[in-house]
C-alpha cells in the first residue's frame, strides 16, 4: 500500500516509516498538517496515519481538507493520537477515520490493523 504518515513527532514518525517501508509498503512522510495538504494529493495514498496534535492544525481539520480532494476519495484514514480522549473530539459529530489508534503503537496492533485493511 501507498501510506501517508503526518505526524509533528519526528524520531517517532520516521521510526514507523522505516518499519512500514520495510514491510514492503511504500510510504511519504510529513511533519506538519499544511505540508500534508500539499504533498497528499500528489502522492495519492491509499492509507493516512494522521497525528491529531498537529501543532500547525487540528488533525480533523487537516482530513476534513484531505478527504475533499478528488485524488484522495478512495483513501483510508486512521487517527493517531498521545492521548485516546481527542479521538472522542470529533467536530460536529463528523467522522473522517476508519480506525484510531494511541500512541505509543503497539506492533501488534499495528500489523493487525494493515492486515485488514489489505484485505477490506
Amino acid at each position: 500500500m501507498k501510506i501517508l504518515l503526518v505526524d509533528d513527532n519526528e524520531a517517532f514518525i520516521d521510526g514507523l516509516a522505516e518499519l512500514l517501508a520495510a514491510d514492503g509498503h511504500i510510504v511519504r512522510v510529513c511533519h506538519s498538517g499544511v505540508e500534508s495538504l500539499t504533498a497528499a494529493p500528489r502522492f495519492a495514498p491509499d492509507l493516512v496515519f494522521l497525528d491529531m496534535g498537529l501543532p500547525d492544525m487540528g488533525g480533523y481539520e487537516v482530513a476534513k481538507r484531505l478527504r475533499t480532494d478528488p485524488a484522495l476519495a478512495s483513501a483510508r484514514f486512521v487517527s493517531i493520537s498521545g492521548c485516546g480522549d481527542e479521538l472522542d473530539q470529533r467536530p460536529n459529530g463528523e467522522t473522517f477515520f476508519s480506525h484510531s489508534l494511541v500512541k505509543p503503537l503497539r506492533i501488534e496492533e499495528l500489523e493487525k490493523l494493515l492486515a485488514k485493511l489489505e484485505t477490506d
